[in-house]
């Protein structure tokens, strides 16, 4: 009986260190993230992800003078997620030339009920006369609507900088509604998308780069990134797994001792 019991109590610790070390608060159910890099003069080249993985990885187009690169960064640390882009962008000055990255969108299902945070930034160089810019972020319930937008755009503004959350920063269009953190509830779906782009518009000019960072942060999470705040806490909190490591040595102690 003492055997049954303690093998009881060794198997519930570890069922525990498991649970803790592989539950999610989400499901990715799809993505489509593009890197395109336009130039007006040659063409375009477009590099994409549809991976719905945790972990990271780089996107990178290349076409003339133009050029985006994107790294995904994507953590999963079993009490939160963190989904964390990082880009940069080369545009000619070649008229209508552009660089851009979008999350055309994340579909992703909360499997618990838990809080969420998006932040992100966009900051353009012009080398001589500016041309568009852009940044658009939303986060929507499919059940019950829109969570938070935040678009902005600028045409003719040397030097443009957007800060998600921020209002007021388009020259052109400027657009926040709902609330930059708030709640997700398990069993629903939801759709997050972004895009920041340059282009050379509606002239050519003398070509502008362009840096920037969109995070969704989920279960308060952070992590690596331009976004990021802090180390990702450990998947496995070390305080289970020397509970169950302390289990398993009093199981084979009182096994020894019974025998």
């Amino acid at each position: 009986m003492l055997k049954l019991i303690c093998s009881l109590s060794a198997s519930s610790v570890l069922l525990l260190v498991s649970f803790a070390a592989n539950a999610s608060p989400i499901t990715i159910n799809s993505s489509y993230i593009r890197s395109i890099a336009y130039d007006s003069s040659t063409g375009s080249t477009t590099d994409l992800d549809t991976s719905t993985a945790f972990g990271s990885r780089s996107l990178l187009a290349v076409h003339g003078g133009s050029s985006s690169a994107t790294d995904i960064n994507w953590v999963d640390t079993g009490s939160g997620a963190l989904l964390d882009f990082d880009m940069s962008h080369v545009r000619t000055g070649a008229q209508s030339s552009y660089a851009y990255t979008d999350e055309t969108s994340i579909y992703f299902t909360a499997n618990a009920d838990t809080t969420y945070s998006v932040s992100g930034q966009y900051t353009a160089n012009d080398v001589t006369s500016p041309g568009r810019v852009y940044s658009y972020v939303i986060l929507e319930n499919l059940s019950s609507g829109l969570l938070f937008r935040d678009y902005d755009a600028s045409y003719n503004t040397a030097d443009e900088s957007f800060t998600v959350g921020v209002g007021g920063e388009g020259d052109s269009y400027d657009s926040l509604l709902g609330s930059q953190t708030g709640n997700l509830i398990a069993g629903n779906q939801y759709r997050f998308y972004f895009a920041n782009f340059i282009q050379a518009y509606p002239t050519a000019d003398g070509g502008a780069s362009a840096t920037g960072c969109v995070t969704l942060s989920i279960g308060g999470a952070t992590g690596a990134g331009n976004c990021g705040s802090a180390s990702v806490p450990e998947p496995m909190p070390l305080t289970l797994l020397v509970a169950g490591l302390a289990a398993l040595g009093l199981r084979r102690r009182l096994i020894v001792k019974a025998a």
